[in-house]
């Protein structure tokens, strides 16, 4: 029989025998072997160890009295004098001016008033605000130093309730209550002109206010819905309103101040009856602690920081209006 021409040669079929059992081993899938890692190091963010805040130590002490009763007072400071105006006695409103310090004041306001705000300017003592009945929008203008103080132009609308304080960016009124309604507007008061800066969320009579870390802190209050420990911080040059920590619990009636660089609120209404607590809020911790309580629970005093010293005039205890002056003083 014929061969074919196409026979395979045994050295050529052990050839690609060996060249395809070497492919499939190349290709053939197998298990992976672990390859051993070096344990990354884990890095654990520092902890924050923040020391124990401690409230100023204050003892209170009385030293001085007002000429009468008066709750719903203002002060303001001037000159060397700490300055208590107005005020309401249980019966009616008040036109007395009264300077603790060397220079004593023989003036008094044109109309009685209370719960207005007060403020002196280039030795003219302005009380906006206020009222006896209802709310006024007068202003007010009283030369502490014999001068013609003049007659400023009233406030754009009636005004009373509000809380006044001393700003870097000028004298400035938070809230306040025009007869009918609540106000939530922050504003820089000149002679003769209040400019809007800000809107609280909502409009609040009776809050507590001051200066405190470049910003206007205004705090608790009388709602339309009721008193609220809402905090607010009110940055002046952007009119930005940041919410704060709220207080331990709602109060109205009350008053704030930075004493030796820390803010203060002290005493107010709570629950409906006048309060000595003392709250100190602590900025490391963002919280309000418990600070030196008044003598005796008392609420809408005028709150000033005098001579290195704090001092709380007036107000009303569960006795009525008083004419106490508690005056705090730092160890």
């Amino acid at each position: 029989m014929r061969r074919s021409r196409y026979r395979i040669r045994p050295r050529l079929f052990v050839f690609a025998a060996v060249v395809a059992a070497l492919l499939v081993y190349g290709f053939w899938p197998r298990p992976s072997r672990p390859v051993a890692v070096p344990p990354t190091p884990v890095s654990h963010p520092p902890t924050r160890t923040v020391a124990p805040f401690t409230p100023p130590p204050v003892a209170w002490y009385a030293g001085h009295v007002l000429p009468g009763p008066a709750q719903g007072l203002s002060a303001t400071t001037a000159a060397g004098d700490l300055i208590a105006v107005g005020g309401f006695d249980g019966t009616s409103s008040s036109t007395a001016i009264t300077a603790f310090g060397p220079a004593p004041l023989v003036v008094s306001l044109p109309v009685a008033v209370h719960d207005a705000a007060a403020v002196v300017m280039h030795a003219t003592l302005y009380v906006l605000g206020g009222g006896t009945a209802v709310p006024t929008a007068a202003v007010q203008a009283v030369s502490l130093d014999g001068q013609s103080a003049g007659s400023p132009p009233p406030l754009p609308t009636p005004i009373a309730d509000a809380a006044g304080v001393r700003t870097p960016d000028g004298f400035v009124l938070s809230g306040g209550y025009t007869g009918s309604t609540y106000l939530n507007s922050v504003s820089v008061w000149t002679p003769g002109r209040l400019t809007p800066r800000a809107h609280l969320p909502t409009g609040v009579r009776y809050a507590a206010s001051a200066w405190y870390a470049g910003s206007l802190i205004v705090a608790g209050g009388l709602t339309p819905a009721g008193p609220t420990a809402h905090v607010y911080a009110v940055n002046l040059k952007t009119g930005r309103v940041t919410t704060w920590p709220s207080l331990p619990h709602p109060v109205y009636h009350a008053a704030m101040a930075v004493y030796r660089g820390d803010l203060l609120l002290v005493g107010g209404t709570v629950n409906g009856s006048p309060s000595g607590n003392t709250f100190v809020y602590d900025p490391h911790n963002r919280t309000w602690v418990a600070g030196p309580a008044l003598p005796t629970p008392t609420a809408d005093g005028a709150l000033a920081v005098y001579n290195g010293q704090l001092w709380y005039l007036g107000g009303y205890n569960t006795g009525g209006p008083t004419s106490d002056v508690w005056i705090g003083k730092g160890s």
